[in-house]
């Protein structure tokens, strides 16, 4: 019933986004590879996304598959407010994770937000969303629900030399996909290019860190992302 509601609450926003004008969609792929861990099938994933951008409001939805887990999420954002060259809204991200290598484990990730966007300059952007973290893990070996209560966040720089071409660089504790409690941040820097037709591509390179508040911050791995990216 929650996932329930969950999903009829971004579909409705996400009808919203349709009504509007300038509506911006896309769909893209993503192949990722753990760069640290030997090469193999168990470190390779493969994503894809469906986004769409009005005017006030944004939308995606994905799915992501490995070779020991599955993902499915959704996000609605509605952008009301704007003031100056600052742009205000808020946000709802629910990711749902079926998880089978050590134990059977479903994993529901609900995560309400504020976010805000500056954009100074035609080259300049910066993106930022702090979101309540809430974590409900079914162990059904134990038949027990399990509750983590949290923060989230998501902070990113872009850069556009060119109309283009783009350069960002970004510190989270959650990535799309990924929703691990705070503390435990990645460090991302990509570069997405725009052909002249309808096409994009983009390359990242994701550090994660398990840790890393602490005295005894323990690094976890790198993660290289390649996207193609269809727009119309």
């Amino acid at each position: 019933m929650r996932r329930f509601l969950l999903s009829l609450i971004l579909l409705c926003l996400s009808a919203l986004a349709f009504s509007q004008e300038n509506l911006e969609q896309s769909a893209s792929i993503t192949f990722g590879q753990d760069a640290v861990k030997p090469v193999s099938a168990e470190r390779f994933t493969l994503s894809g996304m469906y986004s769409l951008a009005g005017e006030s409001f944004s939308a995606q939805a994905g799915l992501q598959m490995g070779c020991k887990d599955f993902n499915t999420r959704m996000q609605g954002v509605y952008w009301p407010l704007s003031a100056g060259n600052w742009t205000f809204g808020a946000g709802l991200i629910y990711d749902l994770n079926l998880h089978w290598i050590y134990d059977f484990t479903l994993t529901n990730n609900i995560l309400p937000g504020i976010y805000f966007k500056w954009q100074p300059s035609a080259w300049y952007r910066m993106e930022l969303h702090t979101d309540a973290l809430i974590k409900l893990r079914t162990i059904h070996a134990i038949h027990e629900t399990l509750i983590n209560l949290s923060l989230a966040f998501e902070w990113k720089n872009c850069f556009m030399p060119s109309e283009n071409f783009m350069l960002y660089v970004k510190l989270s504790s959650i990535e799309d996909y990924s929703y691990k409690i705070l503390f435990a941040p990645s460090f991302a820097t990509g570069a997405e290019y725009r052909t002249g037709g309808h096409m994009s591509y983009a390359l990242e390179t994701v550090i994660r860190y398990q840790d890393f508040f602490t005295l005894s911050a323990l690094y976890n791995t790198t993660v290289i992302n390649f996207t193609a990216r269809y727009t119309w």
